[in-house]
């Protein structure tokens, strides 16, 4: 199963995954042979077979948890890029204004000071407007959520 069909939703969950994958590995195991003889290389009641199997299971344990949380953290892209456009919107209309003022012959000084001026301003709009709207229970959500998005600036 594909990460497109995890994406959908449709796909199977992290315990069936490590249940497949092991059902997998244990058939691949038993039909295992030695180049030369063609016989098993180790008894499926041998000790070393029971030990490299509990490995193989702790390796496969692992690998689909960070395969799941890889998949997961992917879940976020389409919004990590809507913000991203976003700023980057807001920079390029910062820039360009501060282009127009330097044209005029403005002071490069006073134009860098409104520049970063605009452009915090728009950043946190956002933020400062949902915070100030928000009731007094969303406030105390938002505010624990701001000190993670902005660790430091909020105590």
């Amino acid at each position: 199963m594909g990460a497109a069909a995890f994406q959908r939703g449709g796909g199977e969950g992290v315990e069936q995954t490590r249940q497949r994958i092991r059902a997998e590995l244990m058939s691949r195991a038993a039909s295992w042979r030695t180049r030369n003889s063609g016989t098993p290389c180790l008894s499926a009641a041998s000790p070393s077979r029971r030990e490299a199997v509990r490995s193989a299971e702790s390796i496969i344990d692992v690998r689909v948890s960070d395969f799941m949380r890889w998949l997961q953290a992917r879940g976020s892209v389409p919004v990590v890029r809507q913000l991203r456009e976003g700023a980057e919107l807001a920079r390029q209309a910062a820039v360009d204004a501060a282009v127009k003022q330097l044209a005029r012959g403005d002071d490069p000084a006073a134009v860098i000071e409104a520049l970063s001026q605009s452009l915090t301003n728009k950043l946190m709009h956002g933020p400062t407007k949902a915070v100030s709207s928000a009731s007094e229970g969303e406030r105390a959500d938002l505010v624990k959520w701001l000190s993670r998005l902005y660790p430091g600036q909020l105590d």
